[in-house]
């Protein structure tokens, strides 16, 4: 039986019988000339009603056409035993290669022989068995890789495991750290990967992860080698660099989310612009951490909030307000809601390893006592160059939605009469010859680099006309 072949499907053909019957009709109901002198003095013919036709469906982006990263890791992650997105490739040594150069001497002739060894040898290999128990050991828990490949069925895991072995390989482990993914030896893992994939996925053992059949056979598929690449050259410059960019990328989408669901509810309220504008930039929010994992009961744990600098306590105070009622509103809709976790302070409070701050953001945003003592000059410039705006008043007056009821539909000028002014008087803003003195500054400087830019110039020439 062919391992890797899916089941062939039947393809409906179209059938043109209704277009011709149609044609013959409408042949039949017009005149002929000839035979008919009448018609043929007829000034006006008659009119043809319009068919109608429905609308072209749009055409198909290359993308829909590819895989993504997101599509197929699973069968790589399993096959190269990286349950988790913290595991980047390993290293390759010549030993690992040895074996390889003795089945293959020829890119074609790697290409012939994945399918036909698969297809000959995926029963004969008896320590896959072993090798996959070892695996399935390893899995950590809570993962979401490991979970989906615990899912996929034992029987395509070891067709996997056994296409590995039988090739020669100790391991599927593409050499990604040797910037040549048209190596023999890279070809062959990635022939591999795709194959096995196609095997899996036409058998239904990805279903519980929604794969699209209709793009499993494409032979274009955009390998992951650059990807793999990235991972495996962070990881041997730093070691754990895997870990710590999984962990601030995760970090940066909660964060992320958390901007979008403050910017809906104060969009909700229908607050100002101004004060929409606190949140919608990323870096205007605080980031967490997760402390304190599910319990047995399966009730999820707290995220810890982490201290971000710079940020006044009433902007933080309506932030906070925003968020309960955001989780009062999620609570309340029908159907399935992940659960989100609770976002609490910490007993000990750290700083966010994220320190960019906002640059559209309304002065308030900003404590005070920062403005004025920590950012330079030429950041307060950058600040406020696009103009001094004021989004809320005292702290007092901004706790609760119905305290923001008050003032939120004054307009700006009326606001600033009555609150935005007292506001602006804790802020040491940069005067005018603050101002024109740093332009001369950045003139300065934009002139020396031109200058450094014709003296490159001009030695480069120099050495030219030497040679």
């Amino acid at each position: 039986m062919d391992l890797l072949t899916p089941p062939a499907t039947n393809q409906p053909v179209a059938s043109s019988s209704g277009s011709a019957v149609a044609q013959g009709k409408q042949k039949r109901m017009e005149p002929d000339p000839d035979l008919d002198p009448a018609a043929a003095e007829q000034s006006t013919p008659p009119k043809k009603k319009r068919a109608r036709t429905k609308k072209p469906a749009p055409p198909k982006k290359p993308s829909d056409w590819h895989l993504t990263k997101d599509d197929i890791p699973k069968n790589v992650r399993s096959t190269k035993e990286l349950p988790t997105q913290d595991d980047a490739p390993p290293a390759i040594t010549e030993a690992d290669k040895e074996p390889f150069e003795q089945c293959f001497r020829t890119a074609s002739h790697i290409r012939s022989s994945v399918q036909a060894s698969m297809d000959e040898h995926s029963g004969a290999v008896h320590d896959a068995p072993a090798w996959l128990a070892k695996i399935m050991r390893s899995l950590p828990d809570g993962s979401t890789n490991a979970s989906n490949i615990e899912r996929i069925p034992e029987g395509y895991r070891l067709i996997i495991l056994r296409a590995v072995a039988v090739l020669g390989l100790s391991r599927w482990a593409p050499d990604v750290l040797s910037k040549d993914p048209e190596s023999k030896y890279n070809i062959l893992h990635e022939d591999l990967a795709l194959r096995t994939f196609q095997r899996v996925a036409a058998g239904q053992g990805y279903s519980h992860m929604g794969i699209n059949l209709g793009i499993v056979h494409n032979e274009q598929l955009i390998y992951m080698f650059s990807y793999m690449y990235a991972c495996a050259k962070a990881e041997a410059k730093s070691p754990g660099a895997a870990v710590r960019a999984n962990r601030l990328s995760t970090v940066f989408k909660r964060r992320q989310d958390l901007s979008i669901g403050r910017v809906n509810i104060l969009k909700a309220q229908c607050l100002s612009q101004h004060v929409i504008s606190l949140a919608k930039e990323t870096e205007a929010h605080s980031d967490d951490e997760l402390i304190e994992a599910n319990d047995a009961n399966g009730i999820a744990g707290n995220y810890h909030i982490k201290v971000k600098e710079g940020r006044s306590q009433k902007v933080k105070t309506l932030f906070r307000l925003a968020d309960v009622t955001r989780c009062h509103l999620a609570s309340g809709k029908r159907g399935y809601r992940k659960q989100e976790r609770n976002r609490v302070d910490s007993p000990m409070p750290q700083p966010s390893e994220r320190t960019a701050i906002p640059q559209a953001v309304p002065i308030d945003w900003f404590d005070p006592e920062y403005f004025n003592h920590t950012l330079t000059l030429r950041e307060q410039a950058q600040l406020v160059k696009h103009g001094v705006r004021v989004a809320l008043p005292t702290a007092d007056l901004c706790a609760t939605w119905e305290q923001c009821s008050v003032w939120k539909n004054l307009s700006d000028s009326d606001f600033m009469l009555q609150y935005g002014n007292t506001v602006l008087a804790d802020y040491n803003l940069p005067t005018e010859e603050d101002l024109k003195r740093l332009e001369e500054f950045e003139n300065d400087a934009k002139e020396d680099e031109v200058q450094d830019d014709l003296e490159s110039n001009a030695s480069q020439a120099g050495d030219v006309s030497e040679d």
